[in-house]
């Protein structure tokens, strides 16, 4: 969500994930999102931020029962910011990026993964976003 984001503005997201599987090794998944983002006042000012949409092409490989590798590219748009009700040309957001990842799983519940994503500053692809590298570790545990 945008407040997630730090953005300081609520929002009412629907997504769709949709999921094939092959030969119970690989699998390729198409996942999209809207969002609708509440006016807020974060700034000290009224502002409206632009409805957003972002997509994700990914491929995963379940390795063995406890590993699982993938590769994805993903897309955002986000329409243009209102203040005090005008609408601030050209300030839309919009980028691309790719992304590669592996996790595995311990019999005792705990997971874990890693992943490196990149967001390539190229004119045409971008805009008003930089490029961007990023890498995330994550422990968890389920049952």
């Amino acid at each position: 969500t945008a407040a997630s984001q730090g953005l300081g503005a609520a929002e009412f997201a629907l997504a769709s994930d949709l999921r094939k599987t092959f030969a119970r090794k690989v699998q390729i998944a198409a996942i999209a999102e809207g969002a609708l983002r509440l006016p807020d006042q974060t700034l000290g000012l009224a502002r409206a931020l632009g409805p957003r949409v972002s997509g994700r092409l990914l491929a995963l490989w379940f390795a063995s029962r406890r590993v699982t590798a993938g590769l994805s590219v993903d897309a955002a748009l986000e329409g243009d910011v209102r203040y005090e009700g005008a609408r601030a040309p050209a300030s839309g957001q919009r980028s691309i990026g790719v992304s590669s990842f592996v996790g595995w799983k311990w019999e005792s519940g705990f997971r874990g993964g890693a992943a490196v994503a990149y967001t390539p500053g190229i004119d045409g692809l971008g805009k008003n976003a930089t490029s961007a590298i990023g890498l995330t570790v994550s422990l968890g545990f389920a049952r």
